[in-house]
């Protein structure tokens, strides 16, 4: 039988990485294109402007949709090493049956 290994350091780094970018993206960029839309909007009142903040807030829906999928791959990332954990428990409570 082959051994699974995972390595729960990797995963855990892994996983605070990706909270740390997924604040980041939060609290930096989604609020900072907010801002940066409305001081547009306030100076830039043409046609121009308008398609510019079309577009812009078109693209700021994507960096959302990214958001959304950091956030689902926190998710999963916590599920595997809590899977993992438990696997490794169970497999440590046979380990320990078969030897009594």
């Amino acid at each position: 039988m082959k051994e699974i290994e995972f390595d729960f350091d990797a995963a855990g780094q892994a996983k605070r990485q990706t909270e740390e970018i997924m604040k980041k993206m939060k609290t930096d960029v989604l609020s900072g294109c907010l801002e940066v839309f409305c001081e547009v909007r306030s100076c830039w009142s043409t046609e121009a402007g308008g398609r510019f903040l079309v577009t812009a807030y078109m693209e700021m829906e994507k960096l959302k949709y990214t958001t959304r999928l950091l956030e689902h791959m926190d998710i999963s990332l916590e599920e595997a090493i809590l899977t993992a954990e438990r696997a490794e428990e169970k497999a440590k409570e046979t380990a320990q049956l078969r030897t009594h």
